[in-house]
């Protein structure tokens, strides 16, 4: 019984570390892809001073369409 209950714990973790795996990769190559959707989002022009001109949440619809 003991060696089953070792068995899998084992595939268990060996399951985690997979999806562990493949989150970090797919983080790391979706990053440009991130990067390119933040710098369309921005407003083009003049900005007010500290504001980031980020495109308003209200705004973000007409770009799905």
């Amino acid at each position: 019984m003991n060696t089953t209950w070792e068995t899998q714990v084992k595939s268990l973790l060996q399951a985690c570390a997979h999806i562990s795996n493949h989150l970090d990769y797919t983080r790391a190559s979706r990053k440009a892809d991130d990067e390119w959707i933040g710098a369309q989002m921005r407003i083009v022009g003049p900005v007010v001073p500290g504001d980031d001109g980020a495109v308003p949440a209200s705004q973000i619809s007409k770009y799905f369409r």
